[in-house]
């Protein structure tokens, strides 16, 4: 498999910082937060409907938010037909907690020692992950705010509204409190992780880019060159950053096999591309999952953290929890089907990805 696969999808990947206006505590996994906010603003800065319901609106074929938010399938996209909604044209990545794994390292007090370990310390690594969701994000007044978000396809033409929803949904407050933050500055990021600052809060204008935004081939491209070395050593470690939600067969799984891995990240790119791309990817799946067979999984430490966010849409309290953690592969696969391991590190994977679920990192 080659990366130049997909290069059917453009790809802008940009960086806003919010000014904490007034103190407060937030929930340490920002992305509903984030999301539900900035849905709320963009609805109000587009719609000009009064009953503001898209399901009868005329509008809604043209209009931004059902684009956004309620991503209708293409008519003549046969994976997705007769589904009601499709993968949504945009990432949020909210701020990081760091890796969810610590190693701690302690003295070993059990009292049978070897006559070797007599004569020196000997130390045992322990394992503990930390769960996102048992902490909070506290900011002070003029505390920074960053989070990322990732446009596909179309929705790139979109920017203006979306950093002008933005800027609203600051000023309106986030959180249960409504504390309030001011848009200072987004920056968009190129292929090769150079930031340029397309916007400031000062001005209130908006720099067009000097060049076109990377397609997804050329952002795999870019990450394949940093990992060479994955390629000496046919091993993959993979870190969980935020609630992974993989499914098989209806169900929610607490470990990922990598047969698993490969067929949720053909769903992931397939169907992105699909309906956000110019073309459709042209990946064989039989083929990917035979290949997949022969990796092994080497070591898993995965847990589940559970938690939930309240939908305003639904009017109930839903649960998104998913596991976090470490997992690392080997097997002579590895090398091959690292391209489209590198597409799910950029796109995310499973379940509520424009939450900023589903966010791994190939570890070095």
């Amino acid at each position: 498999m080659f990366y130049e696969d997909f290069h059917h999808l453009q790809i802008a990947r940009y960086e806003l910082t919010l000014r904490a206006v007034d103190a407060v505590s937030l929930p340490p996994f920002l992305g509903s937060t984030l999301r539900g906010a900035f849905g709320h603003a963009l609805k109000k800065a587009v719609c000009v409907v009064p009953h503001g319901d898209c399901e009868r609106c005329m509008l809604s074929d043209k209009c931004i938010y059902p684009y956004l938010f309620e991503t209708p399938p293409p008519c003549d996209f046969e994976p997705l037909r007769g589904q009601k909604n499709a993968p949504h044209p945009f990432v949020l990545i909210p701020p990081m907690l760091g890796n969810p794994i610590r190693r701690i390292w302690k003295p070993d007090t059990s009292t049978a020692k070897s006559e070797a370990n007599e004569k020196r310390e000997t130390s045992t690594p322990q394992i503990e992950i930390i769960f996102p969701s048992e902490s909070r994000l506290r900011f002070n007044r003029d505390d920074n705010l960053r989070f990322g978000l990732l446009l596909m396809g179309r929705a790139i033409e979109y920017l203006p509204y979306i950093i002008y929803a933005v800027s609203g949904m600051a000023r309106r407050g986030l959180g249960v409190g409504r504390a309030r933050f001011e848009l200072t500055e987004v920056f968009e990021i190129s292929e090769n992780k150079e930031k340029a600052k397309i916007y400031s809060g000062e001005t209130g204008r908006i720099v067009k880019s000097a060049s076109s935004s990377p397609t997804l081939s050329a952002l795999v491209a870019a990450r394949l060159r940093e990992l060479a070395a994955v390629k000496e050593r046919g091993a993959l470690k993979l870190r969980c950053l935020t609630p992974t939600r993989i499914t098989e067969d209806g169900r929610l799984k607490e470990e990922m096999s990598f047969r698993l891995l490969i067929k949720n990240l053909w769903r992931r790119v397939t169907y992105t591309m699909g309906v956000h791309g110019t073309a459709p990817a042209n990946l064989p799946y039989q083929e990917l999952l035979e290949r997949a067979e022969s990796v092994e999984t080497f070591s898993s430490i995965l847990a589940w953290d559970d938690w939930e966010r309240y939908s305003n849409r639904q009017k109930r309290r839903m649960p998104l929890g998913g596991f976090i953690g470490e997992i690392e592969y080997a097997g002579a696969a590895l090398e091959e089907l690292l391209p489209l391991i590198v597409a799910g590190e950029i796109l995310h994977i499973g379940k509520n990805t424009a939450f900023g679920l589903g966010k791994f990192k190939i570890a070095p």
